[in-house]
């Protein structure tokens, strides 16, 4: 998908996905079982392909320290002003996926989060991102995944 195009146009449903209460009682779920048993503030988090900044803000209220990474300007605007909206500190950096390096967004993640970016990459892209998140996760990180198959998958 060209997410540079979408989000020119207005076309961003995945920012719906906050407002299903199906998928935001799981995710929430997900958070809670990285956070069961820790005190706040539960440590660096990275949310890969932030768009808007939905889910970087939601774990920052959840007392994460939070990265979001985006190649899209406009969406990283939007993040930006989500976030002061919500009076919430989020860093956020433009950066592709593919070479984390570039962004400066440092290392040491103990979540990273992938909200539907992976999907959207073609083969070498998928292994440049793999090879990229285990750089810059801790050890012992999780990273939370939601892809689909797209056609070109075997």
């Amino acid at each position: 998908m060209n997410y540079k195009l979408a989000y020119r146009i207005g076309f961003h449903p995945w920012e719906d996905a906050a407002a299903h209460a199906p998928f935001f009682e799981k995710i929430s779920q997900l958070f809670d079982r990285e956070e069961d048993g820790a005190e706040p503030p539960y440590g660096p988090a990275l949310d890969l392909g932030t768009g808007s900044g939905i889910w970087a803000i939601e774990l920052a209220k959840r007392c994460w320290t939070v990265t979001g990474v985006d190649n899209v300007d406009k969406a990283l605007r939007r993040a930006r002003d989500r976030a002061g909206d919500a009076a919430i500190d989020v860093r956020f950096a433009h950066g592709d996926v593919t070479d984390l390096s570039a962004a400066g967004i440092g290392t040491g993640f103990r979540l990273v989060l992938d909200t539907g970016t992976f999907h959207g990459l073609g083969c070498a892209d998928r292994a440049a991102m793999g090879r990229e998140v285990s750089r810059v996760a801790a050890p012992e990180a999780t990273v939370l995944m939601i892809a689909w198959p797209s056609a070109g998958d075997p």
